[in-house]
């Protein structure tokens, strides 16, 4: 865990050669590569888009430095995005990087006809997964990370999940519009939700917050 950012970076550079160049070497310190001569090329040039997630300041600043498209993480609040995107548009002019069209975030999402219906419900599917990131590190060593993720989870459905009827979710995902975001990825099921559980969501989401959020 302690390696994953320099991890991360590394392999991203090797990636792009390995899209690129017709014969790829390279002896980092955690990858090695030999003349590697790639042959399936990809449609889009010179490569892919990249969403590179990020949830803490020294994430942010590091797909920034690559000059990817930041793909904002499930628990950041809305006050800490508001700083990380200065950040991050920041550290792409200093690394000489145009501002990418697109920007990405991730929420966790629970809609349900009635605002407590909601609340009740994503509730006991939020806590199973939180006590799994808190299990496995996903807050790493931010202090604010750590006290979401390893806390209350109350705390993170009321300034960080998307929780509602369909108007208030539709209201809460156009603020990200208002943001500059770009795409909003929305969770529609959980561990502890049955198949019929999940079809229930999707349908009631599909009906009533996509053809809203079109119109925005």
């Amino acid at each position: 865990m302690s390696q994953r950012g320099a991890r991360c970076t590394e392999a991203l550079g090797l990636m792009r050669r390995l899209w690129s160049d017709d014969e790829v070497t390279h002896h980092g310190r955690y990858y090695n590569v030999t003349g590697a001569r790639p042959t399936a090329r990809p449609y889009q040039k010179p490569h892919p888009k990249i969403w590179q997630a990020a949830m803490s300041d020294p994430a942010v600043r590091r797909v920034g430095r690559g000059g990817d498209i930041l793909y904002v993480g499930p628990a950041q609040s809305n006050a800490t995005i508001r700083h990380q995107i200065p950040l991050y548009h920041q550290t792409l002019e200093e690394n000489g990087h145009e501002v990418p069209e697109d920007m990405v975030i991730v929420r966790e999402f629970f809609c349900a006809p009635t605002h407590e219906e909601a609340l009740e419900r994503a509730r006991d599917n939020f806590a199973k997964k939180y006590e799994v990131y808190a299990y496995h590190g996903l807050h790493g060593t931010d202090d604010e990370l750590t006290r979401k993720v390893t806390g209350d989870l109350e705390t993170l459905m009321d300034d960080t999940f998307l929780v509602g009827n369909p108007e208030e979710c539709v209201e809460q995902i156009a603020a990200y519009h208002e943001m500059g975001f770009t795409d909003v990825a929305i969770r529609l099921f959980y561990p502890e939700m049955s198949q019929a559980e999940v079809l229930e969501h999707i349908d009631l989401v599909g009906r009533e917050v996509i053809p809203a959020l079109h119109a925005l």
